[in-house]
């Protein structure tokens, strides 16, 4: 897919698909270990209170990064924003999955003990 992305639109179209597809597994990634911290209890606790912490500063920057830009500082749109949807929509995707898990392990379980 790169050696294609590259021959249609350059390098700059084969860096862009090379950073989307970074992001993707990182996300997908870091969901995949959220998931297992999250089950300890004092890492929930922090979690409880760091999130919504961080979603509000990252959504600030980004906002700031936006509005800079638009007023004509150049160096701005250069600076990457948080994908903070895109964070969201892959922590409650986990959060799905890890519910399907534990309702196929309890279902499991019950129908062994029959």
């Amino acid at each position: 897919m790169l050696a294609n992305e590259f021959q249609a639109g350059g390098p700059r179209a084969a860096v862009y698909y090379v950073s989307t597809e970074s992001k993707h597994l990182f996300l997908t990634e870091s969901v995949k270990v959220w998931v297992k911290l999250d089950q300890y209890p004092s890492v929930h606790k922090v979690a409880e209170v760091a999130v919504p912490t961080a979603a509000h500063w990252s959504e600030k920057y980004n906002h700031f990064v936006k509005e800079m830009s638009q007023k004509g500082y150049v160096v701005f749109g250069y600076l990457p924003v948080v994908p903070v949807d895109e964070i969201s929509n892959a922590f409650k995707q986990g959060e799905a999955e890890k519910k399907e898990d534990a309702t196929a392990h309890k279902d499991s379980d019950s129908s062994d003990s029959d």
